[in-house]
């Protein structure tokens, strides 16, 4: 499907922008950034290991549902290593999910739905993501640098939250299930109430 910002379009963007020295850092490491996602260092490297199952379906703003890429973009959210998210199932329709997001965990910064999103919100989201992503990996290969132990360890942390929120999501689902299925007991019972107290007074009526 054909949409409004592709991959390259967004890394063509950033290189009219303050972002262009995060990927000419990337690029003087792994060479000239590929057009597909899927094979660049940052998605064989990190990205890859998050799968995200076929039953997630995340609500987006309808308005925007054919503009992006929301796959790849989800995708940057749930592996990002300094933002947090929240899954939550609709109580109206459980098998669609809520994706709340908190940017920049460390600082506290405040939550906030991607069904509420605008335009220029989603483009400032994948930049952001893609320059950590690249960012991270050139630290984690950087033979000057100390941290690739730690980012590694990161890794596996992000990657265990990831699954962990999944496994949780599943539960609450059930939660809801078991909710809406009650209240369809109550609703049916209360209906047959009704009918049943209409026709004794239909009854009555006709007696009189």
């Amino acid at each position: 499907m054909e949409t409004l910002l592709s991959f390259p379009e967004i890394i063509a963007q950033m290189r009219e922008s303050d972002y262009r020295y995060h990927l000419e850092k990337y690029e003087q490491m792994y060479g000239p950034i590929p057009d597909k996602l899927e094979e660049t260092e940052i998605y064989k490297r990190h990205l890859s290991l998050f799968k995200i199952p076929d039953w997630l379906k995340i609500e987006v703003p309808e308005d925007l549902e054919d503009d992006y890429d929301w796959d790849m973009l989800i995708l940057f959210i749930v592996a990002s290593y300094s933002s947090d998210f929240i899954l939550k199932p609709d109580r109206e329709s459980p098998d669609m999910t809520r994706l709340l997001i908190q940017p920049d965990q460390a600082n506290g910064s405040a939550l906030f739905d991607l069904n509420n999103v605008w335009h220029f919100q989603v483009e400032k989201l994948y930049k952001i993501y893609i320059a950590e992503q690249m960012d991270i990996l050139c630290l984690e290969d950087d033979e000057d640098d100390m941290d690739s132990e730690a980012i590694i360890e990161k890794r596996q942390c992000v990657l265990d939250k990831f699954l962990s929120k999944l496994d949780n999501l599943l539960k609450e689902r059930e939660k809801v299930r078991k909710i809406k299925l009650s209240e369809m007991s109550y609703a049916t019972i209360y209906a047959e109430l009704d009918k049943l107290m209409a026709k004794e007074l239909k009854a009555k009526m006709a007696n009189n």
